[in-house]
């Protein structure tokens, strides 16, 4: 069967509800959930506020990255592959909390695809309370339902936070050759790429 062919799918398409109720016992309840069209407003809303903080000089520029992250954010929702989920963390209150998009992907043409997260992002008055826990859990799962035995994922290497949450989780940096020749001479990386094995 080619990996082309919709009528037969190779991977398990996650529910649409994915109940994940004090997966991590933080005392919160949140559900996880695969995003829809009608979920992309606060979604986008989430993203912008988490990886371009307002300040003074690109409140003049929110706009213009509004635009392009909703129509970006849109196609992807709109592909219905069965190898892309975006997945939302939504509070008993219905409030939506947290993103994070998981995908099969190949990171350079003709290598193979892996799975790979990207676009984590929580809602800053719900951080550091197992929010994104529960998602990284449910893309652990999903990994897994598509028989992949390992997770990537890049982080920022200043986001001290974001390596404390990585590290406790059981991902590990990824050696490459920017470590053994480039960082010796001074020169510094702002992306590290970290993998989990399951």
């Amino acid at each position: 069967m080619s990996d082309f062919d919709r009528s037969q799918p190779r991977y398990s398409p996650l529910p649409a509800e994915n109940p994940a109720h004090n997966a991590f016992g933080t005392g919160a309840d949140y559900t996880v959930r695969v995003a829809t069209l009608a979920d992309l407003s606060p979604l986008v809303e989430v993203l912008i506020t988490s990886f371009y903080p307002p300040n003074r000089l690109n409140r003049w520029l929110y706009p213009i990255m509004r635009v392009g992250i909703n129509e970006d954010l849109k196609l992807r929702l709109k592909a219905h592959s069965q190898t892309y989920y975006c997945l939302t963390a939504v509070s008993m209150t219905g409030e939506l909390t947290g993103t994070v998009e998981i995908s099969l992907r190949s990171p350079l043409p003709f290598f193979p695809q892996r799975a790979y997260i990207s676009n984590l992002a929580v809602q800053q008055q719900y951080r550091r309370q197992g929010v994104a826990q529960q998602l990284l859990s449910t893309c652990q799962t999903l990994t897994q339902t598509w028989g992949e035995e390992r997770l990537y994922l890049h982080v920022d290497t200043a986001n001290n936070a974001a390596w404390q949450l990585y590290g406790k989780l059981g991902y590990r940096p990824v050696p490459s050759w920017w470590q053994q020749w480039a960082q010796p001479l001074g020169l510094s990386r702002r992306k590290q790429l970290l993998v989990k094995v399951l």
